[in-house]
């Protein structure tokens, strides 16, 4: 899902049909979002934070006995160009340990320990701040970036 964005308005499917996938893609959109905003914090610190793409990872779908066979034909295939969970282990244990990465910053890393782009909208700082402040907490904040949001949303001269 690389066009998803937070949806400020119902980050919690309180008004819409919940949808699994979008619910977990949209929470990965915000943790990259929060790393973002956490490493420019922190820029003056010693202290990095960087993210890390998770491709799709070997699970035993044998601990899921009430998987359809359908659902179970579709796993054992996508689960044949997923990465070991060993292998990705050795992705995050890389990024935390090595020396080669101990000054970087604010950067999203792929499995293969590379920096990777993510989207356009994750890197945007307004979009940022946005997020941000829905998560505080702060009533008065999120409906702000909710009022953002929906401003955004509404056709320009250029759309029409």
């Amino acid at each position: 899902m690389p066009f998803l964005r937070v949806d400020l308005k119902d980050p919690e499917f309180n008004d819409r049909k919940f949808s699994v996938t979008k619910a977990y893609y949209q929470s990965k959109r915000a943790q990259v979002m929060y790393t973002y905003w956490l490493a420019k914090k922190l820029e003056r610190s010693n202290i990095t934070a960087n993210c890390i793409r998770v491709p799709s990872v070997q699970v035993d779908i044998g601990k899921y006995a009430d998987l359809p066979s359908f659902l179970r034909l579709l796993y054992s295939l996508k689960m044949r160009s997923a990465l070991a969970p060993d292998e990705m282990a050795r992705t995050y244990t890389y990024l935390a340990t090595s020396n080669d990465v101990g000054q970087i910053s604010g950067t999203f890393f792929d499995e293969k320990h590379r920096p990777a782009s993510s989207s356009r909208y994750s890197r945007d700082p307004e979009n940022i701040e946005q997020v941000m402040k829905l998560t505080t907490g702060d009533e008065e904040l999120a409906a702000a970036a909710a009022a953002a949001a929906a401003e955004q949303e509404k056709p320009t001269h250029a759309d029409l």
